[in-house]
């Protein structure tokens, strides 16, 4: 038997409860035009390279030197431990990333295997 969540309930949850903890994540800080803020243009940019949006949080921080309300901080978490394509894909739509933590440039498990079986393959050559 399951119980069903009410909102009271989902109040008590703590940030770990929500935000179940994962390695091969990164995490992301970007800014938008308010009136270019799309949920779905996000998450679009990130899967365009194979990633997966895991949390996405608007943010009411404001950016010195900029007008109040003029722009959307959006903190995401992204699926991939490298930030680094995700982030110029999230360029290539238009967001201004301000910060992304995630091992830039390290190959994922996938990309050192298949190097790993090609350095092998040259070395029985």
């Amino acid at each position: 038997m399951t119980k069903e969540l009410t909102a009271k309930d989902i109040k008590k949850l703590t940030p770990d409860e929500l935000y179940a903890p994962a390695d091969d994540a990164c995490h992301i800080l970007l800014c938008c035009r308010r009136d270019q803020y799309s949920a779905s243009r996000i998450a679009r940019a990130v899967e365009d390279v194979d990633a997966h949006v895991l949390n996405l949080n608007v943010t009411s921080l404001q950016l010195p030197g900029r007008e109040q309300g003029s722009c959307v901080v959006v903190a995401l978490r992204v699926g991939r431990r490298d930030a680094s394509g995700v982030v110029r894909s999230l360029e290539r739509y238009g967001m201004e990333v301000l910060d992304f933590e995630g091992t830039a440039g390290a190959p994922d498990d996938e990309t050192a295997r298949a190097r790993a079986a090609e350095l092998l393959r040259y070395l029985e050559m």
